[in-house]
């Protein structure tokens, strides 16, 4: 099994499809979502080519969301807009954007992919009533050495993603990295990922990744950082010097984070190789509350 052109696959299934899902779910956002304030600097023309719930259409963004130092909170999941079917948050100085959940389609997940993300408000929260919760159930092994479909599930936001057609490179560069709280119903590695303008492909709002040579999954190979879940609530502090692209070559290598961060991701991390399978927790449910930076 070629190793390299597994991660590969991966990497670019989840973020082709958390990408278009993010940008799908923010375009429901309430009016109070769509008024942005702050500093905005730069100018990004993408396209966006539909996808699993994207919407076709080219928009120029010209509204980089520049966090200060003063800046915290990401999303807390009890924003004040926040009702039943909507997990919309407008923090900061002008961050505004939306959760979501996919998967490569072997299994069922709830929130359901492509619905409107709805926080969980149930009792499970580590501060206030609500969290940002999936459950993943049905999610088959991949034991294909030439076919890495099966790559699994994440939930995610859109760090600045106002509508279905624009998305803004937000420049965190004033912070140190992010932090967050987290737990699973069970043990599990979970990859953080972070995608950037440079990572995520043009043809997808916000990005500007053109593949020189196929395949395309030259691009959607994010800067990420892997954690160990427990049962309990945890809260993990990460550096943006700790996210990295992987050392494996075959991808575009960027510089911009994190200066120009689209998206936010909590992967399933699966690993294994060839006709063994994959021994990730394919599974189950993770959890996330208090989402900021540091």
């Amino acid at each position: 099994m070629n190793s390299t052109m597994t991660k590969k696959s991966i990497a670019a299934t989840s973020l082709v499809l958390g990408g278009a899902l993010a940008m799908f779910c923010v375009s429901c956002a309430s009016s109070d979502n769509n008024s942005k304030t702050g500093t905005n600097t730069g100018t990004t023309t993408s396209t966006s080519t539909g996808g699993s719930g994207g919407t076709s259409g080219t928009t120029t963004d010209t509204s980089v969301c520049t966090i200060s130092a003063s800046d915290t909170t990401i999303s807390d999941m009890e924003e004040t807009n926040d009702t039943p079917g909507n997990s919309f948050f407008h923090s900061g100085s002008c961050m505004v954007g939306a959760w979501y959940a996919t998967g490569d389609g072997s299994g069922t997940l709830s929130p359901a992919q492509g619905s409107a993300f709805s926080y969980d408000c149930t009792g499970d929260a580590h501060g206030g009533k609500c969290c940002a919760k999936v459950t993943a159930t049905g999610f088959q092994a991949n034991t294909s050495a030439t076919s890495y479909t099966d790559w699994g599930w994440e939930e995610g936001l859109g760090l600045d993603s106002p509508s279905a057609t624009e998305a803004h490179g937000t420049n965190a560069s004033a912070k140190s990295g992010i932090t967050f709280w987290a737990k699973g119903d069970s043990a599990r590695s979970v990859v953080v990922e972070l995608g950037t303008v440079c990572t995520i492909p043009a043809t997808r709002p916000g990005g500007a990744c053109v593949p020189t040579t196929a395949p395309a999954a030259q691009c959607d190979i994010g800067f990420a950082k892997t954690i160990q879940l427990t049962t309990s609530w945890q809260q993990f502090s990460i550096a943006w010097a700790d996210f990295v692209q992987p050392s494996w070559a075959g991808y575009t290598k960027c510089s911009d984070m994190p200066s120009a961060i689209l998206t936010i991701n909590f992967k399933n991390d699966s690993s294994g190789s060839g006709t063994s399978g994959w021994a990730g927790q394919l599974n189950g449910s993770i959890y996330i509350d208090d989402l900021a930076f540091m």
